[in-house]
């Protein structure tokens, strides 16, 4: 039986192929200048859409004046909204979704001084 005539073609091949893989599998891990790797940001939009949903899925919730915004599993609330219990509503329901470990308020209150559950 005869050898191969590529075996430097096919080994040169392979170790490129394998020195890509790596770098893909290494990319997911490494870090951005926030200190969070890609997937910290695939969990902080995943956390994202589940605290929208919760808060459009409360019946008694219809403050669209009130944004999300997610890094890691903090979760900070923004926003307008009439009164200071519609921004401890919204607080109490993004508290509740699961992943969710701190909720900053940061709503404001139109009209009035705003609402601040961290102070």
């Amino acid at each position: 039986m005869e050898a191969p005539k590529n075996n430097i073609g096919f080994a040169l091949c392979m170790g490129v192929s394998t020195a890509f893989g790596m770098m893909l599998a290494a990319g997911g891990c490494a870090e951005n200048h926030d200190g969070t790797s890609a997937g910290d940001h695939a969990q902080a939009a995943a956390l994202h859409i589940r605290v929208d949903t919760a808060l459009a899925a409360n019946p008694g919730y219809k403050f669209a004046g009130v944004k999300v915004a997610v890094f890691k599993s903090m979760v900070q609330l923004s926003g307008l909204v009439d009164l200071p219990a519609e921004a401890a509503q919204a607080e109490d329901i993004a508290g509740r979704v699961e992943g969710v470990k701190e909720v900053v308020d940061r709503i404001a209150i139109k009209g009035g001084s705003g609402h601040d559950a961290t102070e």
